[in-house]
This record gives structure tokens, sequence and C-alpha cells, in this order.
């Protein structure tokens, strides 16, 4: 059976840099960050002095959630904020994709057979302060609203979007902590190629900025205590937690090219693993990203020496860069030698850490950045760790770099539980 080539044809993002695709691209470019202080979070001492937020000044105000003014009452009570937001950035993919019209339901994936259309969105954590507020209340009524189990569901996402659109086809719903993204576009991309489906709504979504969340992030000592994410840095103790969501659309190639929409991106290769080591920490050796990587060349049929950037996971935490770094100089090479070594930045110096939404945001950069050939520094990298395999990269520090030369990108995504993913992209030839 021979496999369909899969391609990217709509992009929606939100993020602490804006709340759309361009918005977020351009201030990553321009180096933007996004601090906000957590000033009205009870002992916030305790967890983390600041901290990454989606901007006060775009659809919602993530601490005292404000619902999205599109949404009918009944919807913003059976549905969270973030649920709204992934609704919102589907609805922006799909756009880009051309397969809806904006203001006209007739328009939606209009001659599309959508049994053969599905989604696929995952997060890493559930809607915490949900939970939180339903405990409280049994301490003082003896029910909790009826809306708390399809609030808090880590599927609803996933099946709003199907009902909203009336799709038919394949449906899941990946958590896989901090790789969920990449995760969500991975099932995607198989569904397709193996012609199970012929366009995939996926990505993933993640808003935890909440007391529970970044305590039980404080206590596993991942956070930044001094306040800030410096992947490959020499100082670098943790990362700052981030929100936000990122969604994809997919098609056969088949598909795109028959309905003449924009082709953005193709993935040629995937790669999965699993440390099978620790439940938090990586392999010091960092075989378990190596074989991710190396999974990802074999299925896209290619050599190390033909990728030219890699987006690494790198969330500035102590063991996590050293063995990414290990594992990227062993399969693409050392800079210190003869080999040419694909440029590497990180993007979380930007947004901060976005958890379960990291991977399929920084797909999006990834596929823009292969696209423009303008490719992000890494933010607050001052000083490399040069006393580990980090002075073996060829990492993007200051100043974005160009090169419309590169052909292929590679983006990592790694999560708790040892779960490792990487996503190959390549400029789109018919």
């Amino acid at each position: 059976m021979s496999l369909r080539r899969v391609v990217v044809t709509g992009l929606g993002a939100y993020t602490p840099l804006g709340s759309n695709v361009s918005k977020s691209w351009t201030a990553l470019l321009a180096g933007k960050q996004s601090l906000i202080a957590l000033s009205d979070l009870h002992n916030k001492d305790d967890f983390a002095k600041v901290e990454k937020l989606v901007p006060l000044d775009t659809a919602v105000s993530r601490l005292h959630a404000n619902p999205l003014d599109t949404f009918p009452e009944c919807d913003q009570r059976r549905m969270t904020p973030a649920h709204q937001i992934v609704l919102e950035k589907t609805k922006e993919a799909l756009l880009q994709a051309q397969l809806i019209e904006d203001g006209d339901e007739n328009s939606y994936f209009h001659g599309i057979d959508k049994t053969r259309v599905g989604c696929v969105i995952g997060t890493g954590m559930p809607s915490m302060p949900d939970l939180e507020s339903a405990i409280s209340t049994l301490f003082t009524k003896p029910k909790v609203s009826p809306f708390l189990i399809p609030r808090v569901l880590p599927n609803m996402a996933m099946g709003n979007v199907m009902i909203k659109y009336g799709l038919q086809g394949p449906s899941s719903c990946p958590s896989t902590a901090c790789a969920t993204g990449n995760s969500s576009i991975i099932e995607s991309f198989n569904l397709i190629q193996l012609g199970l489906a012929d366009v995939m709504v996926c990505g993933s979504y993640e808003f935890s900025i909440d007391p529970i969340s970044i305590a039980g992030f404080y206590r596993s000592k991942t956070i930044s205590k001094k306040h800030q994410t410096r992947p490959f840095d020499v100082e670098r103790d943790g990362f700052i937690m981030g929100e936000g969501c990122g969604i994809l659309t997919l098609e056969s190639l088949e598909s795109a090219l028959e309905r003449n929409a924009p082709i953005l991106a193709e993935i040629k290769g995937i790669g999965l693993s699993n440390d099978g080591f620790h439940i938090t920490s990586p392999l010091p050796d960092g075989s378990g990203g190596k074989l991710a990587m190396e999974n990802a060349l074999k299925s896209a049929k290619i050599d190390a020496k033909q990728v030219g950037y890699i987006n690494a996971h790198a969330t500035s935490t102590q063991l996590g860069d050293v063995a990414e770094s290990t594992a990227i100089s062993e399969v693409f090479g050392k800079i210190t030698g003869n080999d040419t070594q694909p440029y590497v930045s990180s993007s979380k110096g930007h947004i901060g850490h976005l958890l379960g939404a990291s991977g399929s945001v920084e797909s999006i950069f990834t596929i823009l950045s292969l696209q423009q050939g303008k490719f992000p520094q890494t933010l607050n990298l001052e000083v490399a760790d040069e006393s580990t395999a980090i002075r073996e990269l060829n990492l993007i520090k200051k100043d974005v770099m160009s090169d419309a030369s590169v052909e292929y990108a590679l983006t990592n995504s790694f999560g708790f539980g040892g779960v490792n993913t990487s996503i190959l992209f390549h400029k789109f030839n018919a």
C-alpha cells in the first residue's frame, strides 16, 4: 500500500505573544516576550513571583476569565474559556485552509465528505479551577454544577469542534504531558497517510495558570526561581509557565491540490519513543530523544545533513537541555567537528513553557520559519553552558537567522512519563 503525502493548509494560534498567528509570529521575530505578575493569586510567593500569561488586552483576561462575547450564554456555561479559545483558533485555521467562509455556515466544508474529516485535539491537564470550585461547593451544598463534567473532560474541546462543524471522521484526545501537541499532529498525520481520513483538525491547548497547577510544578522543581526561561543558558534553572493554543489543519496532498488550498508545508517524517527511565527526568545521555529524531529521519527517508533547522524542546532545566543537546549532537553532528550543523533555537524564552500546548504552537513557528527562511533567536540565552553538550550546538542566540536555503526543519517535544516526539517538516514541493 502506498502511503499518502500529508500537507499543512491552515494555522491558528493563541499565545503569550498575541491572539492569532500573525501577531504571535511578528512578536517572536521582534524578540518580544510577555511577563505578567500574578499579583492577585493568594500566597503567590509560595509558587513563583512571575508567570507568563496571554496578554490581557487580547480575547480573554485569564485571571478573571471573562467569556468570549461571541458565544451564547448556554455555551459559556458548558464550555471553559479554554474550550472557547480552541473554537476560535480552529476557525482561524479553517479560514486560512479555505475550508470555511466567515459568517456563512453553508460554506462549512462545502463539497467535502464530513465522514472523512476528523479532529485530534489534546491537553495536558483538565480545568483545575472547575475542580477546585466543585470541591469547595460540596462543603456548602449537596450538589455541583451540571456543567462540571463537560467543563473538565479533556476531550470536550475536540468534541465541541466536531459538533460545531458537523464532522463525523476519526476523533481523539491525546494527553502526553508536554508532548501533547506533537502527539496530536502525529496521530492526525498517521490517519491521513494511511487513508483513514482526508482532512484533520489537530493541535493542543493548555490553560493552567492557577494555584493548584503552579504549586504542583513548583514542587516538581521545574519552575524557575529566577523568574526567567533561559534555554541552554549556564544560569538556567527551570521555566516560566505559559498558556495558549495551537491548531493546524492537515490534508492529504490530493485533497489540498483538488481544492487549490494554500499549502504551507509538508510533513515528511514523524518520530516517537519513550525513555523507559523516570517519571519526570530524561535519560541523561539523551538516547530517548535521539531515537525519536532518528525515527523521524528514517520515516522521511532523508539524511540528517539535509535538516537545516531544529526547534528544540529546551525547557530551560538543567537535565533536560543537556540531554536534548547530547541527542542532537549525536544525530546531526557537532559544531566543533567538520559536520554541517543545523541551526538550533528554542521558542520558550519568548513564550514560556506552554506545557500541553507547546508542541502545536512550536510546530506552527517551525512551519513559518521554514516558509519564510527566518529562524528565531533563543531569547534570554546570554552565556551558553559550555561545560556540557550544549557547546556542540549551532545555536541561534541574539538575532533572527535568515537562510532561504533551508528545506527541512525538525521540532521536538518531550513530556513527563518519558514521552519523546519529533516532527520533520519540508518546504512544499509538488
